[in-house]
């Protein structure tokens, strides 16, 4: 699929401001929104789109993470909603936002495959940070508050992989943005068909046992919660 462009709404001028609303908060809300629309709402109007025809659906995220955290996510909309405001969050996307600006490559790039799978066929949509048609390369960008030394997370290596193997790249690129300096990490190589269909097949919730409860918004309210 084409790449996808997305504009930013102005912010409103002063008179028409809410009342004792500073510049500032108007930032901080304008930012929540745009997070909002873009990780949200823009999923789900790419899940309306395209999971039809097929027997089942999923975002590349959403294989690389707690398969319940979906079904919690719908059941709890405000808590997902609340995440928007933390501020790793926010940093994240800010860094996301400076990144695509100065690469000269395509952003926001989304790919589709399908397969066939022991419960029907599936559907596998993942959205590229920053795509290298030319060199056939899948970058995914990651904003962490620390990263241990030489050490590439392996639910990001996962999730690149699936990236690199959904556009039919050479190979994916990790970039971690982080306060104590930026890591790339690369050649990571593509995932196959095989691997989407054994996290499809096989389901794990948790997904990762050591930590992935720990930093879940849904952990209080979760029946799987291993905290």
């Amino acid at each position: 699929m084409s790449k996808r462009k997305y504009t930013h709404k102005r912010m409103k001028r002063p008179e028409s401001r809410e009342r004792n609303e500073s510049i500032g908060e108007e930032f901080i809300k304008e930012l929540a929104n745009h997070i909002i629309s873009k990780y949200h709402e823009r999923h789900e109007k790419l899940r309306k789109k395209l999971n039809s025809g097929v027997d089942h659906f999923y975002f590349v995220h959403e294989l690389c993470q707690c398969r319940r955290k979906e079904r919690m996510r719908t059941l709890y909309p405000e808590l997902y909603a609340a995440q928007v405001y933390e501020p790793a969050i926010m940093l994240g996307e800010l860094v996301h936002l400076g990144v695509e600006t100065l690469t000269h490559s395509e952003k926001e790039v989304v790919k589709v495959k399908d397969i066939k799978t022991s419960i029907g066929t599936a559907r596998i949509a993942g959205t590229i940070d920053i795509y290298y048609p030319e060199e056939g390369v899948a970058v995914d960008v990651k904003y962490v508050r620390k990263l241990k030394a030489n050490a590439i997370m392996e639910h990001h290596k996962l999730q690149v992989s699936l990236y690199a193997w959904l556009a039919n790249a050479k190979y994916g690129e990790i970039w971690y943005i982080t306060p104590e300096g930026i890591r790339t990490y690369g050649p990571i190589k593509p995932a196959n068909e095989n691997t989407a269909k054994h996290l499809i097949e096989y389901p794990k919730t948790p997904m990762w046992p050591k930590w992935e409860c720990k930093y879940c918004p849904y952990t209080k309210i979760c029946p799987e919660n291993r905290v």
